[in-house]
């Protein structure tokens, strides 16, 4: 890393803190919230998976109804967008197509470290199956079963 650039890093790791008011009256083009959840998308994430989606809100009204939800907190309201973030309970579903280019140009060293895209896949599942009884499970099970 050079100097300039660990210099910067290490810059935006001591500065940064937790924004609690902002400008209701100053809004981001569509453009810049376009560009935040690209890079937030491009996150790196557990198997690449990219277990997460992003909700939008940047009507006043709409963000209004979220306070309940967000303890009151008026920072939701009175930033120009306000993101939920949403976990994916069923990514392992995505494994085959992200997985599907690499298994086809047969570059066996791009499973992450294991020996094949059978056992890689067979880890995910693991990971993915849940006891329906537990907190995570109970929620899931509601998530998609009306």
């Amino acid at each position: 890393m050079s100097s300039a650039l660990q210099t910067d890093f290490f810059t935006v790791l001591r500065e940064r803190h937790s924004v609690r008011y902002f400008d209701a009256s100053y809004k981001l083009s569509e453009q810049e919230i376009k560009e935040l959840l690209e890079l937030a998308g491009s996150a790196p994430s557990s198997w690449n998976l990219q277990h997460w989606k992003f909700v939008v809100f940047t009507d006043a009204a709409t963000k209004e109804k979220l306070l309940p939800i967000a303890n009151g907190q008026q920072q939701v309201v009175d930033a120009s967008v306000t993101v939920a973030i949403l976990g994916d309970l069923e990514a392992n579903r995505n494994a085959e197509a992200v997985y599907r280019p690499v298994i086809q140009a047969g570059q066996d060293h791009a499973y992450a470290g294991y020996s094949s895209h059978h056992v890689l896949f067979d880890q995910i599942e693991a990971a993915y199956a849940v006891d329906a009884s537990s907190p995570i499970g109970a929620t899931k099970r509601f998530a998609t079963h009306p």
